[in-house]
């Protein structure tokens, strides 16, 4: 499966939520070993965005692969500067086997350690450093207060949540609204 731009996909939406979950994964991370599996799993989805953004810069498009060592190839592939260290490509096997820790499985537990984190923002900030500069740029010109063109916002204190509303049921929401207005 591809995506690709034409369809609504945006490099610097793909970094901004890369950033995002880097930054998730290091509050994670922080907190304890016993948050390190959904930190682990964020690093790994961190790092994925990040090279899908790059090769959506690229290309116009990325795949819906999980693997970052096919990533990284794809980039080197077409043209993206992909030499990294042994333990940066040591570093890529270790996160690539985080995808895994979304499902739990005591016959093949996945290790993940305090180190690990360290390893991945090394790897993070290497590969970040080496996106095309037209893609961080994008990037910052992005409002802090969008996602993926999206509002971001909290709801004040004190306004209720109305699930009818929230789940696209509008009649049911304003059927209600005028039953209690009526009684006043």
């Amino acid at each position: 499966m591809q995506f690709e731009a034409k369809y609504g996909y945006h490099q610097e939406d793909l970094l901004q939520s890369s950033l995002h979950h880097l930054r998730a994964a290091s509050i994670l991370f922080r907190q304890g070993p016993d948050l390190y599996d959904s930190g682990g799993y964020l690093l790994h989805l961190s790092i994925k965005l990040l090279l899908k953004s790059w090769l959506l810069a690229l290309t116009g498009k990325f795949p819906g692969t999980h693997q970052l060592q096919d990533l990284t190839q794809r980039i080197a592939k077409v043209g993206g500067v992909m030499k990294l260290s042994k333990v940066q490509n040591k570093t890529i096997e270790l996160i690539d086997r985080f995808y895994e820790l979304r499902y739990p499985n005591r016959r093949t537990p996945t290790e993940v350690g305090s180190e690990s984190f360290e390893l991945a923002v090394q790897l993070y900030e290497t590969l970040y450093d080496r996106l095309p500069d037209d893609v961080k740029q994008e990037y910052a010109n992005l409002p802090r207060a969008k996602k993926s063109g999206r509002i971001l916002m909290k709801k004040p204190v004190g306004i209720p949540t109305n699930i009818d509303f929230l789940l696209d049921k509008p009649a049911k929401h304003v059927a209600r609204r005028q039953m209690h207005t009526s009684k006043k």
